[in-house]
């Protein structure tokens, strides 16, 4: 008898508990105030010395009603949480511009021929969803002149551009821009450096190729 006395105290806590929770719930879930009614009646565990046989069924009834709280509470917490938005046209863009980049071996000749055409095929795709301005962004490391380099940067960028409209996308979409060194990824140089690349970066809303 007194441990089902303590069950049933357990039980009655937890309840509280929850029954907030719930309760706060209510007020924002149309399917919850269909569905749960009475939560608030919730038997008291007997204050005096009640049976064997009283505190047994009282046991039982209040084990039902945590069952129930415990079931809508989940519910309400999964309702709650609507799924996020999907991504914009102009989002996937920015996404795939802020995670790639188009890497040359030497002069205008790219490191993977494959992989850079993959990466183009899925960039001219995302630019024509999007419709926004796209600035190809050339680099060169610090090997040879500085004059040389920046011509090499801009054809760089001008041979992807070249690319992107052979793929179907406008031209008035597509800036190319030379920036030589001006931001390097890392110290090494040579054909293997990552600083002979092409970058994308999304125009301005308003912005308009020149």
């Amino acid at each position: 008898k007194t441990a089902l006395t303590d069950i049933a105290a357990q039980i009655d806590h937890a309840s509280q508990k929850i029954a907030p929770i719930l309760l706060t719930e209510r007020k924002d879930t149309k399917a919850l105030n269909e569905n749960i009614t009475d939560i608030e009646a919730i038997p008291a565990v007997p204050s005096q010395n009640p049976s064997l046989a009283e505190t047994a069924e009282n046991l039982a009834l209040r084990a039902e009603h945590f069952a129930t709280l415990t079931a809508a509470t989940t519910q309400a917490l999964r309702m709650k949480a609507p799924p996020p938005p999907a991504p914009t046209p102009r989002e996937k863009l920015q996404a795939w511009a802020n995670a790639n980049a188009i890497f040359f071996r030497t002069d205008k000749d790219f490191s993977n021929p494959q992989r850079a055409n993959r990466k183009l095929d899925k960039l001219a795709q995302l630019t024509k969803e999007a419709g926004s301005l796209i600035r190809i962004v050339g680099f060169t490391d610090e090997q040879g002149p500085a004059a040389s380099n920046s011509t090499l940067s801009l054809s760089r960028a001008n041979k992807i551009r070249s690319m992107l409209i052979s793929k179907g996308v406008p031209a008035s979409q597509l800036v190319a821009v030379g920036r030589k060194n001006a931001k390097e990824l890392s110290p090494q140089v040579g054909e293997q450096s990552p600083n002979r690349r092409v970058e994308f970066e999304l125009g301005f809303i308003g912005e308009r190729a020149r």
